[in-house]
C-alpha cells in the first residue's frame, strides 16, 4: 500500500519537480516572508489506513522538507516525539531528514520535534500532531493536521477545523487514498 502519485511538472521553486504536495501545501515561499493568513490543511486518513498516523506524518515531513521548508512538528507527548524521531531516521535507506528534538538541539536545524512548548527557532510550516491547537499556530504560514481513522480523533479534528475557521484561517481538507504498491 502506498500514496497515489501524480504527474510531475515544474514548480515555483526554481524549476524543481513538482509533486502533489506542492499543490496540496501550495507552498512556494520557503523564506517565511508572508503576511497572509495562516493556511491549515487537514490530511484525512482512511479508516483502513495500514500504518500509524505518525508513519504518514514522517512521509509528509519528508516531502515538505524536500521542498525547501523549515518545520516545527508539535506532538502530544514525549513518547510520540521519540517514536517520530525514530521514524524520521529510518524512513528510507536513501533519504536523510535532518531533525532534532527541541530538548536536545543547540543550533538551527530544518526540522524540530517537540511537545508542550513553543518552537525554539523560526519555521514556516507547523505539523500539528498534538490533537490540540497550539497557541502559537499563527506564527506559521502553514499548518498541517493529520486526521486518523479513529472516530474519537476525527471528532477532535472536526472541533479543531471549526476553531481554525473561527480564527480566520484558510482551511482545506485532503482525503488520502490508499493505492496498491506496484
Amino acid at each position: 500500500m502506498g500514496l497515489r502519485r501524480v504527474r510531475k511538472s515544474h514548480s515555483a521553486l526554481g524549476g524543481a519537480p513538482e509533486t502533489k504536495y506542492d499543490k496540496i501545501l501550495n507552498i512556494s515561499n520557503p523564506t517565511g516572508q508572508n503576511s497572509m493568513t495562516t493556511r491549515v490543511d487537514f490530511y484525512v486518513l482512511p479508516d483502513n489506513y495500514p500504518q500509524p498516523p505518525l508513519v504518514y506524518a514522517s512521509r509528509l515531513i519528508e516531502k515538505v522538507y524536500n521542498l525547501g521548508h523549515t518545520l516545527y512538528v508539535h506532538l502530544e507527548n514525549e513518547a510520540d516525539t521519540l517514536y517520530l524521531d525514530e521514524q524520521l531516521w529510518k524512513i528510507s535507506p536513501d533519504s536523510f531528514i535532518p531533525h532534532a528534538l527541541t530538548t536536545k538541539t543547540t543550533g538551527n536545524t530544518p526540522i524540530l520535534l517537540g511537545f508542550q512548548q513553543a518552537p525554539t527557532q523560526p519555521a514556516n510550516v507547523l505539523v500539528n500532531l498534538s490533537g490540540k491547537i497550539p497557541s502559537f499556530f499563527s506564527h506559521f504560514e502553514r499548518v498541517a493536521e493529520i486526521v486518523p481513522g479513529n472516530r474519537t480523533m476525527r471528532d477532535k479534528s472536526r472541533e479543531n477545523y471549526r476553531l481554525y475557521k473561527e480564527k480566520g484561517c484558510s482551511v482545506n481538507t485532503h482525503n488520502i487514498k490508499i493505492t496498491p504498491q506496484q
